[in-house]
């Protein structure tokens, strides 16, 4: 009995481990197809474009002469910057703005750590070409470079996302460390994880949020700052209170701001929250990839960019 239930068992730990290599190698794999197919992207927008190819690298902290300000077409609609922290809403608002049309760019586990680790070694060179492509920017690395965003696009528009208090954020990015385990998030709040460092991140929150409102009344860019509580509570009914979310955001972006409008659009989305799937997690699938991410960073960047896939500068010298 007892080598029949041993049996049983060792079939059963090796059914889950091949179930869970071959989810790995398909998230592995729609990594990998992600960035590459960035780096297609890039290239026919490159191709079918006037802008300039070769904007020098800049970071307000290190360079003297930041790259001279992007024109763009008046009739475009300008450049949207999501410039909060995680866990502020920023995925929320980057579905909004997909909803209203924009190209936009988030988190992506790959690139994104790659456009950071470009931000930490002050080159902007690989945000800036990827600028050139999106309409809209959120998470990190973006909420880092909003001055230098700011002076590259004067039309560029600022989206500054907070929670309605620090406690909820705080909850939030607890919760979110404590799954996703990333080095960024060491060298932007001071710890791996929120818990045991909840005033340093609390400190970090408060500080982004003076520094942002700081620069734009300072510079005289009030115009170009919109502050947006993602967790603020609207008013039920018909009426306009109950689409609040969709008419701040219109209006600040000069769109149509209309009950028909509002509509149309539906609820305002309420994106990667704890009861979402990815964040549940139930078969440990993202669990499984953070892992990998964590352990093996320095060798999947290598290997991308060794490939090309990530390196969007190069690619815009080689057209």
């Amino acid at each position: 009995m007892n080598m029949l239930f041993k049996k049983a068992k060792q079939r059963y730990v090796i059914i889950v481990s091949l179930f869970a290599s071959t989810l790995l190698l398909a998230v592995t794999f729609f990594s990998i197809s992600e960035s590459h197919q960035d780096h297609d992207v890039l290239n026919s927008s490159i191709r079918s474009s006037n802008l300039p190819l070769n904007l020098p690298a800049s970071s307000s902290s290190s360079s003297s002469s930041p790259p001279p300000p992007v024109k763009t077409d008046p009739d475009s609609r300008p450049k949207v910057f999501v410039i909060g922290l995680s866990k502020t809403g920023t995925t929320s608002l980057g579905d909004a703005l997909s909803r209203l049309s924009f190209l936009r760019i988030g988190w992506r586990d790959i690139r994104s750590r790659f456009l950071f680790r470009s931000y930490l070694k002050h080159d902007l060179s690989p945000l800036i070409s990827v600028t050139h492509v999106y309409d809209a920017f959120e998470d990190l690395p973006w909420a880092l470079v909003y001055q230098d965003m700011a002076r590259l696009y004067p039309d560029a528009r600022f989206i500054l996302t907070l929670r309605k208090s620090e406690q909820a954020w705080l909850r939030s990015i607890s919760d979110h460390t404590a799954r996703r385990k990333w080095m960024g998030h060491e060298v932007v709040y001071g710890g791996i994880q929120a818990r045991g460092h909840e005033s340093a991140y609390l400190a970090v929150y408060r500080n982004h949020t003076d520094s942002v409102r700081a620069f734009f009344a300072g510079k005289g860019y009030e115009e170009r700052l919109l502050e947006f509580v993602i967790d603020a509570e609207e008013e039920e009914g018909e009426g306009a209170e109950k689409w609040g979310k969709w008419s701040a955001l219109l209006s600040f972006l000069g769109m149509e701001d209309s009950e028909d409008v509002r509509r149309e659009l539906g609820e305002f989305p309420r994106s990667n929250g704890k009861d979402s799937l990815w964040n549940r997690d139930p078969l440990k699938v993202w669990w499984l990839w953070d892992k990998v991410l964590y352990f093996g960073e320095d060798a999947l960047l290598g290997t991308f960019e060794w490939l090309g896939w990530l390196n969007v500068s190069d690619a815009l010298t080689r057209v």
